[in-house]
């Protein structure tokens, strides 16, 4: 099938939904189908990205798809890149249209083209529930997509009249398992990173509002045995919190910065821990909370790295986790999350019994198999 993926994402960029269209487009060139990705190029300030064979080493990507640039004014908040990029796709006369914008995929649908619209939140503001219902009562829908089933209740809820007959099916985030293959230890992680040697709890992801950042903090402080290793997060972010834990005296806290997606895996190898502390609202960068409906990209891959994973208690993260494959917190329970680490520096069984059953579960959300699920094929 030839498949045309629109985002109005930028690319490369540092954000985790850069990373999933990537990482989708991907699956779908190694499940056989034609796809091209419609893409808006930005332009990273710390690395020099400017061939498409760049971008493709620095997401990991190995089976390569055809990127089609586009250009964006910023004042039109992403509609002429919709309207451009639809009008594109159906005169290179594709078979599908897949897209995460609420633009593209109404003006894809009532033009009567194949979509496939996914979603990640519930549509808000003034125009996106109006998009959303265009796409919805086009003639060109094929399926919803939402990542995870709290999502699809929650729309379901808002718009049942309009979803009634329609393919609309639920597919979380995913991982790509080759890229987890074959991790080193823990220490022999530490070791090629140049990290000291000691007891690591790790975390990767941006440092916005939720991301439990200050909960960690606040770990270190009580566990100055442990170290601590925080990977992501943008440059501001970074020195603002590499400057509160100076004042604090935290010398047990690394920040790693940003990594490319593509060296990610090994960074999480090098923790025996890894934490998920979302608060009970959680930011993304374009606002709003997602914290009922998220299906976070490091989820998956913490279970791929087979380590323990400690998150927070949340009804939308126990769609995939449970006291057997994780450690399970109240997001405001600073005490019940040392004792888990405590325990897990202290237990070596334990600690594996739960990171082995997590890297099994996990086996079933590779992007493949999204991709599979989310095409109906």
């Amino acid at each position: 099938m030839r498949v045309s993926y629109i985002s109005t994402s930028s690319i490369p960029s540092v954000t985790a939904n850069s990373i999933q269209v990537m990482k989708m487009c991907e699956a779908m060139a190694q499940e056989g189908h034609q796809v091209v990705l419609y893409a808006i190029y930005g332009r990273l300030d710390d690395l020099n990205l400017n061939s498409d064979e760049q971008i493709w080493q620095y997401y990991g990507v190995k089976e390569r798809f055809p990127i089609h640039w586009l250009t964006a004014n910023r004042k039109l908040r992403g509609y002429d890149v919709a309207f451009s990029s639809v009008r594109h796709a159906r005169q290179s006369g594709f078979d599908l249209i897949y897209t995460r914008s609420p633009a593209a995929a109404a003006l894809s649908s009532l033009s009567g083209y194949p979509t496939i619209c996914e979603i990640h939140d519930v549509p808000s503001g003034k125009i996106g529930p109006w998009l959303f219902r265009l796409f919805l009562l086009g003639k060109g829908f094929v399926r919803l997509v939402a990542i995870s089933d709290s999502l699809r209740r929650a729309v379901s809820e808002r718009y049942g009249s309009f979803l009634q007959g329609k393919s609309f099916i639920v597919a979380p985030d995913g991982v790509d398992l080759e890229r987890f293959m074959d991790l080193p230890s823990p220490e022999e992680a530490r070791q090629q990173l140049g990290i000291p040697e000691a007891f690591t709890v790790g975390y990767s992801g941006s440092f916005y509002a939720g991301r439990g950042i200050e909960l960690i903090l606040d770990l270190a402080g009580n566990l100055p045995e442990v170290q601590f290793l925080l990977v992501g997060g943008d440059s501001s972010s970074v020195g603002r919190y590499k400057e509160t834990s100076a004042q604090r005296g935290l010398d047990n806290v690394c920040f790693a910065g940003h990594i490319p997606p593509s060296g990610l895996p090994i960074y999480l190898s090098a923790c025996e821990v890894l934490l998920m502390p979302y608060q009970r609202r959680v930011a993304v960068g374009g606002g709003g909370d997602t914290a009922r409906v998220m299906s976070p990209l490091k989820l998956f891959e913490y279970m791929a790295a087979n380590r323990l994973i400690i998150s927070s208690d949340l009804p939308v993260l126990r769609e995939i986790l449970s006291e057997q494959n994780a450690v399970l917190c109240d997001p405001e329970d600073v005490a019940s999350w040392r004792e888990a680490i405590c325990r897990a520096k202290e237990d070596s069984s334990w600690r594996m019994t739960l990171a082995h059953q997590a890297r099994q579960d996990v086996e079933q959300y590779t992007w493949r198999r999204r991709v599979q699920r989310c095409l109906g094929v």
